[in-house]
């Protein structure tokens, strides 16, 4: 085989919340190579709003995934590394004097008011495009609150971007990039530095951490080369003529992964349903953003970009199994979720019930325990439980299983709607992510949404999508994504009663808002008497 003639491979990288995955794609779009490897995350002992991740640790076993990747690629085939672009949570790593660590996504530190009151007053159309309010997850916050309390001036990084310059070495030229001046989801880079400090938020351009050498704040469009590889890694992989790749947040990876010529994107939303779950959809034009959706974000040069989110859905199910008493029977080296449909199976045929759903049928559960980003953007909103019971034995477990598939199914109703009335026509769902196998819930999105397909990728690695994504981004031209249909199965009563329920979610979450609001001057923090 010529020189010329042997294959590129592209890696793609997705780093996510409990794990990051590489993933080898050929000049065919084909999987030649992948790896996954664990990344911890720790929980603050004496203050649960704060939660990191050690960052060497994190480059440690990229490093690790890599080589693996390669390994497993040359193990195949002939081929040479082309490009590499990153994936990654919208977490924030600190590179401060000998010390590095990252402020995870759900790290919830950071105090929001006084950045919202400022926004309002000066920077109200961004603050539209960030979905009406800035909320917790988002960079800015964090960032506040971790420079009132350090004296030394670190630099900061948004995690993908700390992940390019790890990789960077001699920068290259870039002609057409973003010049929005907004963090794409409330990142960091993006902002003008006149805006950050209006906001109280003291950082020197110099701190902002990224590879791409522009007039700040621009932002490359999502799989532009912004650099070469770093000599040291070039050797290492044998990948000489390896360029790196402006990354994106992980959701938006999915995003890429799963177009298929045959689906608008225009009429299509995404739906990345992880630890925590993102609806992706796009114009081609720029809209005004619906209420609590954050975009447009010019990503490509062909798409502005809109998401929506839960910050709580796969984590619940973890928590559930963690944490209710009736967990501890079920058996750990065994799938969980096979052993809980079983027990769903076996009281619906126990009770002679014609659905599992009446199971919970007067119980409603709203598991926004990280706040509502979606439509409402609110931090202050929390979880709420109707109908609970104090028996904790299987029958809850079940009932609890339920409940929280009945939380995603609605929400994301909630989450349609919400682009629906703002002139969205969104026709399908396309579903990825550990969630996408849960049966019973993607059942459950097609009878809630009878108006849209409910779409399924084939033949691709769940784990990988994210990868995959990534690898496109970086100049791989993969063929289209396949996907099968969820059966809609009619059933009126039972769609009545979701109807019904997600009536009275929305109700509840507006109450639970009024509430707030005649509390806030009875609390503890006030100054004011009850």
């Amino acid at each position: 085989m010529s020189k010329s003639a042997v294959p590129s491979w592209y890696l793609g990288i997705d780093i996510g919340t409990s794990s990051l995955r590489t993933s080898i794609l050929n000049d065919q779009g084909v999987v030649v190579g992948g790896s996954e490897q664990a990344i911890d995350v720790y929980y603050h002992p004496s203050n649960n709003r704060i939660i990191t991740q050690n960052s060497p640790q994190l480059w440690s076993r990229l490093l690790t995934a890599i080589d693996e990747s390669l390994q497993t690629a040359k193990a195949k085939e002939e081929g040479t590394l082309k490009s590499i672009c990153c994936g990654a949570t919208c977490s924030l790593v600190v590179e401060d004097d000998d010390n590095s660590h990252i402020i995870l996504w759900m790290d919830h530190r950071g105090e929001t008011n006084s950045i919202n009151s400022k926004m309002q007053t000066q920077y109200p159309r961004i603050l539209q495009r960030l979905g009406g309010s800035i909320i917790a997850e988002m960079a800015l916050p964090k960032i506040k609150e971790y420079l009132q309390k350090t004296p030394s001036k670190p630099r900061i990084f948004d995690l993908h971007d700390w992940i390019e310059w790890k990789l960077a070495g001699e920068v290259l030229n870039i002609q057409n990039y973003n010049t929005e001046n907004i963090g794409i989801d409330g990142s960091l880079k993006g902002f003008s530095i006149e805006c950050l400090c209006e906001l109280d938020i003291h950082l020197e351009e110099s701190q902002i951490g990224r590879v791409e050498n522009i007039p700040y704040p621009g932002i490359p469009f999502s799989g532009t080369p912004i650099a070469k590889l770093s000599p040291e890694l070039a050797e290492r992989w044998d990948a000489k003529s390896a360029v790196i790749c402006s990354g994106v947040i992980d959701c938006y990876a999915s995003f890429f992964a799963l177009q298929n010529n045959e689906i608008s994107p225009e009429e299509n939303l995404v739906m990345v349903a992880g630890t925590s779950t993102c609806y992706l959809t796009v114009s081609r034009a720029p809209k005004e953003p619906p209420p609590g959706i954050w975009g447009p974000f010019h990503l490509t040069e062909n798409f502005w970009f809109y998401e929506g989110g839960l910050s709580c859905s796969g984590i619940l199910f973890e928590s559930l199994l963690e944490n209710h008493p009736a967990a501890k029977t079920l058996d750990k080296s065994t799938n969980m979720f096979q052993q809980l449909e079983k027990l769903v199976s076996s009281f619906v045929e126990s009770e002679k019930l014609s659905s599992a759903w009446q199971l919970i049928e007067k119980r409603l559960y709203i598991g926004d325990y990280l706040g509502n980003r979606t439509p409402f953007n609110d931090s202050n909103l929390s979880s709420v439980i109707i109908g609970g019971s104090l028996r904790q034995d299987t029958r809850d477990l079940v009932c609890c299983y339920l409940s929280i598939l009945e939380y995603l199914a609605l929400s994301t109703k909630m989450i349609v709607e919400c682009f629906r009335k703002s002139g969205f026509r969104l026709k399908t769902l396309q579903v990825c992510g550990s969630q996408a196998k849960n049966a019973r819930l993607m059942e459950l999105l097609a009878l809630v949404l009878d108006d849209m397909n409910i779409l399924l990728p084939i033949d691709l690695d769940s784990k990988l999508i994210g990868a995959r994504g990534c690898s496109i981004l970086g100049g791989c031209a993969a063929k289209d994504a396949k996907f099968k249909v969820v059966k809609h199965v009619p059933n009126d009563t039972l769609k009545k009663l979701f109807d019904t329920k997600y009536v009275i979610m929305v109700e509840l979450i507006e109450k639970q808002q009024d509430f707030n609001r005649r509390l806030a001057s009875c609390t503890i923090h006030s100054q004011t008497q009850c």
